[in-house]
């Protein structure tokens, strides 16, 4: 299973798809770690995970926007 260490503070855990374990994220917080980490603005952040690690992971690990209850 791939992870992203650097990322670990917005791992969900993980999932099955196609019978494969994948690592799950939360993109919110992914782009967080972003700017803060990196000091990147939240569109660059936004676009870095969408072109580095969701385009280009075919089974890698996953990011997703989770429903907060309001």
């Amino acid at each position: 299973m791939i992870t992203f260490p650097e990322y670990e503070r917005a791992r969900l855990g993980t999932a099955t798809i196609g019978g494969q374990e994948v690592a799950v994220y939360c993109f919110d917080q992914s782009v967080e770690i972003l700017i803060e980490r990196d000091g990147m603005t939240c569109h660059d952040a936004e676009e870095w995970i969408t072109f580095n690690a969701i385009d280009t992971m075919t089974g890698g690990p996953i990011f997703v926007f989770p429903h907060v209850p309001t």
